[in-house]
């Protein structure tokens, strides 16, 4: 469906007199299908906040899982539907646990664990994205600085804005989640490996 859509609005975007081969043509519908579903996507969770009286939470969550699946790899749904169900899932089991009121000690402890995680296991490869390997040391790099950056934002969060601490430390958990799930995942490629992995 998304992609029938996409083909239709690339198609109404190129200009008759447009000439471009059938490989830039794919490339352009599959962005523009990843650009769709991203968008209906983030909308239906936020719909999801909205519902809990959490807006803001929510969009924490997504926005710190986002940037951490976008730039370090994680788990892959086979389908966008699965994809969808899967955050829908968690976002909704993260505003769920926002409402029991666990110790904020608790929350900075799942927080060092999965910065823990994510620093171990910096860049989890889809089996579609393996040409990448070649370019694994910058990609490590810019994952771990990101993972800095975070880690700041929730020393600053932590001091001034505690109240969201909450939802900053689960969207860090269900990062580091996706990121283990992501190296279990078959075809995966996890960086950096292990020097007895590299010498097999």
């Amino acid at each position: 469906m998304l992609l029938s859509l996409s083909r239709k609005i690339v198609d109404l975007l190129l200009s008759k007199d447009t000439c471009i081969s059938e490989t830039e043509y794919e490339l352009s519908c599959y962005g523009m299908e990843l650009a769709l579903y991203s968008l209906l996507s983030t909308t239906g969770l936020l719909f999801c906040g909205i519902v809990w009286g959490m807006p803001i939470r929510t969009l924490i969550i997504i926005c710190i899982y986002y940037v951490n699946q976008t730039i370090g790899g994680g788990k892959h749904a086979h389908s966008h539907a699965a994809c969808f169900l899967l955050m829908f899932f968690f976002v909704n089991l993260a505003l769920y646990i926002c409402t029991i009121g666990i110790p904020s000690y608790l929350f900075c402890a799942v927080s060092l664990l999965s910065f823990v995680v994510m620093y171990s296991f910096p860049l989890v490869l889809h089996r579609n994205k393996q040409y990448l390997v070649s370019l694994a040391t910058k990609h490590i790099r810019k994952s771990r600085i990101t993972l800095a950056f975070f880690g700041v934002g929730y020393g600053i969060m932590y001091m001034w804005i505690p109240n969201y601490i909450d939802a900053y430390s689960l969207g860090l958990l269900f990062s580091a989640v996706s990121r283990l799930a992501g190296k279990r995942q078959k075809g995966n490629e996890v960086l950096p490996q292990r020097r007895h992995q590299m010498e097999k």
